[in-house]
């Protein structure tokens, strides 16, 4: 399957890349949708590989972003990776606690989604560790 989509706006980085949000128009698959593009250089896109590796297990959860798989470009010269992921606009926990600092309100609480997520993902053998930033 070949995924193909128009870069709307860059979204951010950090130590694994950037992410750009994308509006899918292949005709195929998705057309018209918005997701998220998760890329950096192929020589340094260990973690985006192992990301996916470890969103593949969830294929199909309603409480695990999705992947909508990869792919290797050419940019300017060189060579990048792409992660295609499930938009979630809310941004994440940790920024929900940064704008509560640190602490999140009971009205604004997820936690059923949140919870049910985490344990999807111990069934699977995996444990949660937040990352810390570098």
């Amino acid at each position: 399957m070949v995924l193909l989509g128009h870069r709307i706006r860059f979204l951010g980085s950090g130590s694994y890349g950037k992410v750009h949000l994308v509006k899918i128009i292949s005709p195929d698959f998705l057309c018209g949708h918005l997701i998220a593009e998760k890329s950096s250089e192929e020589e340094v896109a260990e973690s985006l590989v192992k990301e996916k590796e470890i969103l593949d297990q969830f294929n199909g959860s309603p409480h695990i972003i999705q992947s909508f798989g990869c792919s290797t470009s050419i940019d300017y010269e060189t060579k990048v990776f792409s992660l295609f992921l499930e938009l979630a606009n809310g941004g994440s926990l940790l920024d929900l606690m940064r704008d509560y600092g640190g602490k999140i309100p009971e009205q604004h609480v997820k936690s059923y989604v949140i919870l049910r997520g985490l344990v999807e993902i111990h069934s699977k053998g995996l444990k949660f560790r937040p990352m810390e930033d570098q």
